[in-house]
């Protein structure tokens, strides 16, 4: 949904309507997309996390793609397994 945070060719067509309506609600820190093959991310100038997750057809046999993600208070804590890295996103 965020053109830092995914290619260009996979974004919806109408991403800046639906970045609008996210920027407009103070309470979203935070927007979840899969997949990218390679994965994305981007921390916005509204401090919105965009965070694409990186597909499992790109990952080995007998390895991982997936992880879990923990909200605290002021946090968000990805624990990756595998080809998913750990990413900590405060806000």
């Amino acid at each position: 949904i965020h053109p830092d945070a995914s290619d260009e060719v996979c974004l919806a067509w109408n991403y800046r309507d639906a970045l609008s309506v996210i920027h407009s609600h103070q309470c979203v820190v935070c927007f979840l997309a899969g997949h990218l093959h390679d994965g994305g991310y981007c921390l916005d100038s509204h401090g919105v996390h965009h965070l694409t997750l990186e597909g499992v057809i790109e990952t080995p046999p007998e390895s991982n793609a997936f992880g879990t993600i923990y909200v605290y208070d002021d946090k968000m804590v990805l624990k990756g397994r595998g080809r998913i890295s750990d990413r900590v996103m405060c806000f």
